[in-house]
């Protein structure tokens, strides 16, 4: 394994270096018997998830948490979410909010919300969604208009919201 020598850059959106990993520590940690888990820990971040209350974004959120991170969970159903939070770890749980993302004022309210509660989160999980169970030639407007409001217009509003992005 001698001469591996890489490194990975992560740049921000003006383009500069914000770090790198050289393969080569990583590789004398496996070595060493050090493992990699330090360094893609998330203590002292807050990942914000849409979706959160159940379902892939409830795994998601745990996934983040066991990685060290605080989650922000965001669903419709106030009770579903206080059951994750109490599932989750309180501790673990930035904060909560009932909302319906497909309305513009909610992201708005969700966003500054989460402003106010932790100055800004870190990772961002666009994972609600809503589904319209209809045969093709009997597919209403209105399904078409819940579906897309919330699976398209939601996350590009939602992130949105967080410029400016720095």
């Amino acid at each position: 394994a001698s001469g591996i020598s890489a490194s990975v850059e992560v740049r921000s959106s003006n383009d500069r270096a914000v770090s790198a990993i050289n393969a080569r520590s990583i590789y004398i940690r496996l070595w060493l018997g050090m493992g990699v888990a330090p360094l893609f820990t998330l203590e002292g971040r807050v990942a914000v998830v849409t979706g959160g209350s159940r379902g892939l974004g409830f795994a998601v959120a745990q996934g983040f948490v066991q990685r060290g991170a605080s989650v922000y969970l965001i669903a419709r159903d106030r009770a579903a979410l206080d059951e994750a939070a109490a599932s989750i770890g309180h501790a673990h749980v930035a904060g909560v909010a009932a909302a319906d993302l497909s309305d513009t004022e909610q992201i708005v309210r969700v966003s500054e919300g989460i402003g106010r509660c932790c100055e800004a989160g870190d990772v961002l999980v666009n994972n609600a969604a809503a589904v319209w169970n209809a045969p093709f030639e009997k597919f209403p407007g209105a399904g078409w208009d819940k579906v897309m409001d919330l699976n398209a217009r939601s996350p590009f509003f939602f992130t949105q919201s967080w410029l400016p992005l720095d």
